[in-house]
């Protein structure tokens, strides 16, 4: 199933990030803290988590709430991070991107040089 189908039965919007729509989903991971999914969830998985901005603000509202100054340093701390793991995975992500993308024009070259030879054979033979 690719990203574009999933959108469709889930009836999502997809707001950005369209060129990858057709990209196969080959499982589904679930999980709340990035550094385990990273070490853990398989290439081409489907992340399914709540978003790290939520994660921040609780602890934000935690920290007005008990009166707790070190509780806002935890939260910058965990923003920070959240917004880090977003850049660590989107260049992950246009890196096998890019490495896909090559191996294609790889294999269409060969192929066209396949076809180049045999036509040529059949106009020697």
């Amino acid at each position: 199933m690719t990203v574009r189908e999933t959108a469709d039965i889930l009836h999502f919007e997809i707001l950005t990030g369209g060129g990858a729509l057709d990209r196969p989903i080959q499982s589904v991971y679930s999980c709340d803290l990035l550094s385990f999914v990273m070490g853990r969830a398989p290439a081409d998985s489907a992340w399914a988590t709540v978003m790290g901005n939520v994660n921040a603000m609780a602890v934000a509202v935690l920290a007005v709430i008990q009166n707790e100054s070190y509780l806002v340093d935890i939260c910058l701390i965990y923003a920070m991070i959240s917004f880090l793991a977003v850049i660590v995975l989107c260049k992950i992500y246009m890196g096998v991107y890019a490495e896909r993308k090559k191996q294609e024009e790889q294999k269409t070259r060969l192929d066209d040089l396949e076809k180049a030879g045999s036509a040529q054979e059949k106009e020697e033979g």
